[in-house]
């Protein structure tokens, strides 16, 4: 199986979801626990868990790429209980853990809300928050398409996306 440098990775995450422009995030964004150098296999999650870790050496990753990793503001000040916990799990695999949070959000083709406003028949028009850099699209809030869907045909969208558990809520509810 081919093999990528795991700074390499990193690397490309960096740029691609332009970390730097995110310099007050308390998420501590990027790379956070580096496990071996060379990475064969990568899982994808949410929340950075010890279930998630378990798993993932179970499935033979070395790379994890998380919405919420383990640190968070000015960084780890003990490691013990869960953290202690996780960060075996993570070494003892040689797994490393990557986290990306208001810059995956944001992100206009990755970010969530890009993603679920393309399910849902949207489009993204117009920014809902800024950077400390640059004023502009951190989190872009959906403008309907000229036509607009109803809520129940989003709704049908989001399930055949697989999302079964779909529902809509009346705006202003």
């Amino acid at each position: 199986m081919k093999t990528a440098s795991r700074n390499d990775i990193a690397r490309f995450l960096d740029q691609i979801l332009e970390l730097d422009r995110w310099p007050d995030d308390p998420s501590n964004n990027g790379l956070q626990f580096a496990g071996e150098a060379e990475v064969e296999k990568a899982v994808f999650a949410v929340d950075a868990s010890a279930e998630l870790f378990c798993r993932a050496a179970d499935l033979d990753a070395g790379f994890i790429f998380v919405h919420h990793g383990i640190s968070w503001g000015s960084g780890i000040r003990r490691i013990d209980g869960i953290l202690a916990e996780r960060v075996k799990l993570l070494a003892a695999n040689g797994i490393s853990l990557y986290a990306a949070h208001l810059p995956l959000d944001a992100h206009p083709r990755f970010g969530h809300n890009a993603r679920l406003s393309d399910m849902a028949g949207l489009t993204a028009a117009r920014s809902a928050a800024t950077t400390a850099k640059r004023s502009d699209s951190a989190a872009s809030c959906p403008k309907r398409k000229p036509s607009p869907s109803s809520r129940k045909s989003s709704t049908r969208r989001f399930r055949r996306a697989g999302h079964s558990d779909s529902s809509a809520i009346p705006r202003g509810k």
